[in-house]
């Protein structure tokens, strides 16, 4: 982190801690003295800041940067203080390791976010195994284009399959403004049509079933676009 963004991240974290403090209280050096004292600047800028800044340089930057975070409100601060760390990292987008179709499979990197949508990376090498593996398989069937489109998502654990699951239903929950999750365990109740697999077959199981509609442009191909997601495991 560079100086100029954690001094801003200084000056929005001291304006929440002493909120009494206006635009022109840095300018006094009692008031500027009083974070360092009550709390100590440790607690706002990183080690690396102070101990190779000088305080003269320090003390002029506070107070400069400090006015421009002064009339901001608490909700205002909060998103400015998003806005910074969003460069720095990118904090809103969440990667899962994964598989793209089913069989012979690409490996890719899966990115979920509302700036990315649901996009994803290829990986620039990859080695084969011929070893059983105990995998998921997520499926998202998106309505609402001329052909039926389904995409395939193998992930490596339930776990991940699930966590991008959930992640992809409250996005559009949020958007929605309401719950439309709906979960069904799958008792796999024997069946006289059912034949018993063999040892090398796979077996499909669906202990989940997330169904999302009425997504928006960032999480789907094109607008108003109804989204299920399956989730399946394949072992």
């Amino acid at each position: 982190m560079d100086f100029d963004t954690a001094i801003q991240l200084t000056c929005i974290e001291i304006k929440r801690v002493f909120k009494r403090m206006n635009g022109c209280a840095m300018d006094k050096k009692s008031n500027l003295e009083q974070p360092e004292k009550e709390v100590g600047l440790h607690e706002f800028l990183p080690a690396y800041v102070i101990n190779t800044i000088k305080q003269k340089t320090l003390r002029k930057a506070l107070q400069g940067n400090f006015k421009k975070f002064s009339a901001f409100f608490d909700y205002e601060s909060h998103f400015k203080c998003l806005e910074i760390l969003g460069k720095v990292g990118k904090f809103d987008i969440e990667n899962f390791r994964c598989a793209l179709g089913c069989g012979w499979s690409i490996p890719v990197t899966l990115l979920v976010g509302p700036s990315v949508g649901i996009s994803y990376w290829t990986d620039s090498a990859s080695a084969s195994s011929c070893e059983q593996h105990r995998k998921a398989l997520v499926q998202f069937k998106v309505a609402g284009t001329t052909e039926a489109l389904t995409i395939t998502i193998t992930c490596p654990s339930i776990g991940g399959a699930e966590s991008l699951a959930d992640l992809v239903d409250s996005y559009c929950r949020l958007v929605n403004q309401s719950s439309i999750q709906r979960r069904e365990q799958d008792q796999r109740r024997p069946s006289s049509r059912r034949t018993q697999p063999s040892a090398t077959a796979r077996r499909h199981q669906q202990p989940l079933h997330t169904a999302i509609s009425h997504s928006t442009p960032p999480l789907a191909a094109a607008a108003q676009e109804d989204i299920a997601t399956h989730l399946s495991i394949l072992w």
